[in-house]
């Protein structure tokens, strides 16, 4: 005796959902990812843009305004080459900005890493002294790029690109006092 078989037609969302599938991995293929280092993106010019880099329960973001980067913390060592790749994707070639918010290895632990990738403009730390092993290496490299560790003060202004930005952040100078 034959089996019948149970053939269910798909239904209309299930195929739209294929589609859509297929199309968000051809896209994703399209533009790269910060693993894969290959593509960069091209940003407009008067836009401030900020990206917080996924390295876990660490903290780093960028931010990019008028072909200026800026690198806030750079989680854990480990992270160092996702943070290094995913500024490489968005094609950063060099950084206006690197500051350590505190001295914490979930946000220095990775900048040393970038700092020996990338020339920086200015390397921002609430302190210049910290007794860790991440923290003199983050001061290693800014040093071997001939900047000093500069300690500014809550209230001080700077831009990147046309934004205008100010440190208001007033425990950044006491979290890392030895």
């Amino acid at each position: 005796m034959a089996r019948k078989q149970n053939r269910r037609k798909a239904s209309p969302a299930a195929a739209i959902l294929t589609v859509l599938v297929l199309a968000a991995l051809f896209v994703w293929r399209m533009l790269g990812s910060p693993e894969d280092g290959k593509t960069q993106i091209t940003l407009p010019n008067g836009e401030l843009h900020v990206w917080f880099l996924d390295v876990g329960q660490a903290d780093s973001s960028l931010l990019v305004c008028d072909g200026q980067a800026m690198l806030i913390d750079g989680g854990n060592v480990d992270d160092a080459s996702y943070v290094v790749a995913s500024l490489e994707h968005y094609g950063v070639t060099s950084l206006d900005y690197v500051i350590n918010t505190h001295c914490d290895e979930d946000h220095v632990g990775g900048l040393a890493g970038v700092l020996a990738k990338f020339p920086a403009e200015h390397v921002w730390s609430s302190t210049a002294e910290y007794g860790t092993k991440a923290f003199s290496n983050f001061v290693k490299y800014a040093n071997e790029q001939g900047r000093a560790i500069e300690i500014p003060s809550p209230g001080d202004t700077f831009t990147l690109g046309e934004a205008d930005l100010i440190l208001t952040i007033q425990n950044l100078l006491k979290r890392c006092m030895v």
